[in-house]
């Protein structure tokens, strides 16, 4: 009994993400000032957030975001179909102005913190380009982290991004 119930619950949640999913393809879906942005990613929890536009001042970090990703990486994150096209990026902000980030050897590190694995190729087996180095996030620039998978692409391909790009921070409403 306990097992149908919890299909029942697991049916009714992806029937409702679903439903979300294509009013979202075609409309903008906002109540109150509030988004919400249905994430189907492996790089951070799959499921439902909130996505509430705010001031990058109170930024801190650690906060999950929505953001549009870089112009020049747009062609990786669509072109490769991670996302749908026009679909913004969800990511922990794991470094703010002054902080330090670091891809050494194959690992990770943000403030001198071991944050992860690099990989060399995407989960379609084409190739990665990390970062190399050390450096230094710049004025009105974060840099996006997701500790889910070790080829989740963020702040170790990419860099830092520009505060500009926030679309909002992002709270879970439903996660799976």
């Amino acid at each position: 009994m306990k097992g149908n119930c919890k299909k029942r619950a697991t049916l009714i949640l992806i029937t409702c993400a679903g439903g979300i999913l294509l009013l979202s393809v075609s409309f903008k879906i906002s109540v109150y000032k509030h988004h919400y942005y249905l994430n189907l990613s492996e790089s951070a929890p799959l499921g439902l957030y909130r996505v509430i536009h705010t001031s990058s001042l109170f930024l801190k970090r650690g906060d999950m975001v929505v953001f549009s990703p870089p112009e020049w990486a747009e062609p990786l994150v669509y072109g490769r179909s991670w996302l749908p096209r026009g679909w913004p990026l969800l990511k922990y902000v794991g470094a703010l102005e002054g902080d330090t980030y670091c891809v050494l050897f194959g690992d990770f590190f943000v403030n001198g913190k071991y944050i992860g694995k690099v990989s060399t190729q995407d989960s379609q087996g084409l190739p990665l380009y990390p970062m190399k180095g050390c450096h230094t996030v710049e004025h009105a620039s974060f840099l996006p982290v997701s500790s889910h998978i070790p080829n989740s692409f963020d702040g170790r391909y990419m860099g830092a991004v520009s505060l500009s790009c926030i679309i909002g921070k992002a709270y879970p409403v439903k996660v799976l």
